[in-house]
């Protein structure tokens, strides 16, 4: 025996039974008119289905970055919010400061007063000035010179 008989084999196997089988082609399947209006009716609903849901996912991308910029309009109107807050803060203490100095000023001009009756005079107009005076400048300056002419005649 050689090896090309081994693996090689020109004969085919015998069939053990000869059947008759004869294969019979069948004919295409043809489609009723009714069915292919069906047809034609499913392929319309299935096409207006893939539309709406490319409308619906379309509207929903629309609806995220109007939510996005709905967002982002929000975070600035709470950064201005924020900003405004952060000056009203600051004008509190720019307030707070100014109305501090003045006090301070107040004291050192009436520990120059030379007698009591001047200081009890002094301190009882600068009492009199609100607060608005003395954040003015122009207001206080003007209050100021209109003590000072009024006790400049007052000494005439």
């Amino acid at each position: 025996m050689n090896v090309e008989d081994i693996f090689i084999k020109d004969t085919e196997p015998e069939p053990k039974e000869n059947l008759d089988i004869q294969i019979v082609e069948k004919p295409k399947r043809k489609l009723t008119d009714k069915q292919k209006q069906a047809l034609q009716e499913g392929r319309r609903k299935a096409k207006a289905k893939r539309d709406n849901e490319k409308k619906q996912k379309q509207k929903e991308l629309k609806t995220s970055q109007e939510l996005k910029k709905e967002q982002r309009d929000l975070k600035k109107k709470l950064t201005k919010r924020q900003q405004e807050a952060l000056e009203k803060v600051q004008a509190r203490q720019n307030r707070k400061k100014t109305l501090d100095a003045w006090d301070e000023t107040k004291s050192k001009v009436l520990e120059t007063m030379p007698d009591e009756g001047s200081f009890i005079t002094l301190n009882n107009y600068l009492d009199t000035l609100t607060d608005e005076d003395v954040l003015n400048e122009q207001k206080l300056k003007y209050k100021l010179a209109v003590f000072a002419k009024h006790l400049h005649e007052r000494k005439n």
